[in-house]
């Protein structure tokens, strides 16, 4: 009797250090960062967006200390407002005391632990202030990194979910290939959204006879992942699935 092995392979992956756990905020700092942000008046009469890269630390306790702008490309989309000027460097300082406030209330973090024991460390986070669009309403915060996926990031998306159960329950291996012992490695190409949502699918390699169609079934109808992250907050990530057909005496 042949039964069906089939295993997945997550690229690109992440080296861990042994023993040693990065600072966490240890609540959703997406949605702190919507309850807390306040586009500064002055920064949105001059359409002004952009994003500031604030540095902090973490002490042993997890307490946020030292906030302070190492990077400010907030920028003018317009030259003048309804008073007929725009403060350009009044408006970058205002956005960058935004940013750092924001930070700096921060509630307390999960310290880095090494072996245990808790530590001090440092970390960046990227404050953006993006206007609405056309047709929308507000200036909630959001996240605005780049216009495609990042292929790398400091945290990889990993499944929420047991990964290899969910395969093995729900992938049914193509009569036609079984029929011709067809085995070999199927890659998919995904994006992980920030929510963790899986999009764009599409068959970099595959090995015919209706395998690679059903691979693409199934990453498609995979729950949720737990998003990729950098500078801790949650960012698309465009990584790749390698699921195995394999026929077993």
């Amino acid at each position: 009797m042949k039964r069906i092995l089939i295993t997945c392979l997550l690229l690109p992956a992440m080296h861990t250090i042994a023993q040693t756990e990065d600072a966490q905020p240890g609540y959703d700092l997406y949605s702190y960062f919507s309850a807390h942000f306040n586009y500064p008046a002055i920064a949105k009469d001059c359409r002004a967006e952009g994003s500031v890269m604030v540095n902090f630390t973490i002490d042993s306790t997890g307490a946020i200390s030292n906030c302070h702008v190492v990077n400010n490309n907030v920028h003018m989309t317009i030259a003048a407002d309804s008073n007929g000027v725009c403060d350009v460097a009044g408006i970058m300082k205002t956005c960058g005391d935004v940013a750092v406030k924001l930070v700096a209330g921060m509630p307390r973090w999960h310290a880095k632990l090494q072996e245990g024991k808790p530590l001090a460390s440092n970390g960046y986070i990227p404050v953006s202030f993006v206007l609405p669009k056309a047709g929308e309403s507000g200036t909630a915060y959001k996240v605005h990194f780049a216009a495609t996926p990042y292929t790398f990031v400091e945290h990889m998306p990993v499944p929420g979910f047991d990964f290899n159960k969910y395969i093995q329950d729900n992938l049914q291996y193509p009569q036609a290939a079984k029929a011709k012992g067809i085995q070999g490695t199927v890659t998919v190409q995904v994006v992980i959204n920030e929510d963790g949502s899986i999009t764009d699918c599409k068959v970099l390699k595959g090995i015919g006879d209706g395998c690679d169609e059903e691979a693409l079934r199934i990453v498609k109808l995979m729950p949720h992942w737990q998003p990729g992250r950098q500078h801790y907050l949650p960012v698309p990530v465009l990584t790749t699935v390698m699921i195995k057909f394999s026929l077993a005496e």
